[in-house]
């Protein structure tokens, strides 16, 4: 595997170790946008494995899906749409009309930790066996 697929699966996990530290710590936000990011990381990782080229430098998970040609099922495709839209929503305030840590809850973090294992589970496993 490519170093930087492997860079990039890394960085994966561990943002989203950060997002159960900072659920845990009250930084309801940050620990969603955290779940997000790692998410997003897998996939570029996983564009990697399976293109054998660079990812694109886009921010959409729906658009990293069908380029990277991995067909999201259905029981996660409501999952990676979620997660996609908290790109901007969890840190900037314009996007929630007011101040972005009062627009995330305990219940909102833990609901995008738990997407985010199920999206990073279904990567993984759509990877090659060696990766």
């Amino acid at each position: 595997m490519r170093q930087d697929a492997e860079h990039w699966l890394q960085d994966g996990r561990n943002d989203l170790a950060a997002a159960r530290k900072m659920a845990a710590g009250g930084m309801y936000n940050w620990a969603v946008f955290a779940a997000r990011q790692a998410v997003e990381k897998m996939m570029k990782g996983a564009f990697i494995v399976l293109r054998q080229e660079d990812p694109p430098a886009v921010h959409s998970l729906i658009a990293l899906a069908r380029q990277i040609s991995l067909e999201v099922p259905e029981a996660l495709d409501e999952d990676v749409r979620d997660l996609s839209r908290q790109y901007v929503t969890t840190r900037y305030p314009d996007a929630v009309e007011g101040v972005t840590a009062d627009a995330y809850t305990q219940a909102s973090a833990e609901r995008a930790i738990a997407q985010a294992e199920r999206v990073m589970e279904w990567i993984i496993r759509g990877l090659p066996s060696n990766s």
